[in-house]
């Protein structure tokens, strides 16, 4: 290092006017600049590194026992999509710093949606399994990571417009949907998001997405009735997210946001379906940065979003993890619910079979009465501690119920619900028990399988009553008026 040094001094003798210039393109080391911590001047080193990986190259995050990040293939790849050696941080030396512009669109994103740039995407992807048998995450992990996301150019955020920020996605989705076909519906296909924070004009805040499919059927939790963190409270502030997992068939999922959990959850979480070609199983991956759909044209913004301490562990007592949370303020004995609220997310089927008999436990003594019946039709709405705010009267129509079974007599104009989908309903009465199930539209471009299950028995008036989840927020209800 010593003989480079004199050479460089020597090749710089006699131009002393341009020495600092060269002297800062030659050793770095010789530079300084400015990190920031919280908005706080603080000494910095760097952490981050461009690399070329696989003959192209790309600019790469260093994490925290997690390796380093990949630019996802699809991404704008502008100079100013992504920035690993960004000065604004949380607690690191540098932060990773995404910006996606309006209209921006790269690879197969640009031929998706109504427009060129409908769709489009800065994202980064951590692709380090913790064994060659996965594709992904497996067994029982901590994750963290912090996000700033600067809205100071989010002009024209309007209409169906999503964002999307931090993901686990499901590798090898294409043999999960082969190996069950109800994975891909009339409405909705599986996509294998895991996990996803998601933020749209309509929603509250930024909500929590879920999806998996497995023999029973596809299910999804959506995200504007899981709201996390508030929209009066999301942007231009630095928030930290803390994950626990136990991946698979049987394992649960706890949120915590800024050291409060938030959300959690138990049972079926990812899908592990061994793909033999693969040689490999199927597991969920992370990849963080910012992915937009459904841009209205008029839209001309842009958002930059900031992440910051991305780490992984076995455990949150590991020594890097635990202080990585004791840095960020926290402690692995003090996460837990601080503010009394908790969503217990239950991803609903779409397209489950239903087996009666799963709910014997409500069957009234007696069975549903043969006869003619004014079917009305009912929207409810429901605020978020599921308490019906709204209930609206739709219209109705004419059926008649015999040995167990529906036929409809007379169809009448009802509002939001089309005849088409309304004489396609799968009606079954038995066992004091009775049932709806369809695919039902509510004044929307797509359906929804609507489950309803209830005892066979009368109310106060005499009608039977039944009524079941459209979406998290929506019920479509119907009451059964005999004809006289």
């Amino acid at each position: 290092m010593d003989n480079v040094v004199n050479k460089l001094f020597k090749f710089l003798k006699g131009v002393n006017l341009l020495t600092p210039f060269f002297l800062f393109l030659f050793i770095p080391s010789l530079s300084w600049g400015l990190t920031f911590k919280d908005g706080k001047q603080v000494d910095g080193s760097s952490s981050t590194s461009t690399i070329s990986k696989n003959g192209q190259s790309g600019k790469s995050y260093k994490t925290i026992s997690w390796g380093n990040t990949e630019e996802h293939e699809r991404d704008i790849k502008n100079e100013w999509s992504q920035d690993v050696e960004n000065d604004f941080t949380r607690i690191s030396d540098f932060s990773h710093r995404f910006e996606l512009r309006a209209k921006e669109c790269g690879g197969a994103d640009c031929s998706r949606g109504s427009y060129e740039g409908s769709y489009g995407r800065t994202e980064a992807y951590l692709n380090n399994p913790l064994d060659d048998q996965h594709a992904g995450e497996i067994g029982e992990n901590w994750y963290a990571w912090s996000f700033y996301l600067d809205d100071s150019d989010l002009s024209s955020f309007t209409g169906k417009h999503m964002i999307q920020l931090g993901q686990f996605k499901q590798s090898y989705t294409n043999p999960i949907i082969e190996k069950y076909s109800h994975c891909e519906t009339e409405s909705d296909d599986f996509a294998g998001v895991t996990f996803m924070f998601q933020i749209s004009p309509g929603h509250e805040g930024l909500g929590v997405t879920r999806e998996y499919c497995n023999e029973k059927g596809f299910h999804r939790l959506e995200s504007r009735s899981n709201v996390v963190i508030g929209k009066s409270d999301l942007f231009n502030k630095w928030h930290d997210i803390i994950l626990h997992v136990k991946w698979g068939e049987d394992g649960f999922m706890k949120l915590f946001v800024n050291g409060d959990l938030q959300y959690s959850e138990i049972g079926y979480i990812s899908e592990m379906l061994y793909v033999p070609r693969e040689k490999q199983y199927s597991s969920p991956t992370f990849r963080y940065g910012i992915y937009k759909n459904m841009i209205p044209k008029t839209y001309s913004g842009k958002l930059v979003a900031f992440y910051d301490g991305i780490a992984r562990a076995k455990k949150c007592t590991d020594q890097k993890f635990s202080n990585l949370l004791n840095e960020l303020g926290y402690s692995c004995n003090d996460l837990a619910d601080k503010n009394g609220f908790v969503i217990n997310g239950e991803p609903k089927c779409l397209n489950c079979k239903l087996n009666l008999s799963d709910y014997n436990s409500i069957a009234a003594d007696k069975d549903f009465e043969d006869g003619p019946y004014n079917l009305s039709w009912y929207w409810l709405e429901l605020n978020d501690q599921g308490n019906i705010i709204r209930n609206d009267y739709l219209g109705f129509d004419y059926v008649i119920v015999k040995n167990g079974n529906l036929s409809f007599t007379n169809f009448f104009p009802v509002n939001d619900i089309s005849k088409e989908n309304r004489e396609r309903i799968d009606f079954t009465a038995q066992d004091g028990l009775f049932s709806v199930v369809g695919n039902l539209d509510l004044a929307s471009d797509h359906t929804a399988q609507v489950t309803m299950v209830g005892p066979s028995e009368k109310n106060e008036d005499g009608n039977y009553y039944i009524d079941g989840f459209w979406n998290d927020r929506e019920k479509i209800g119907i009451l059964f008026k005999p004809l006289k």
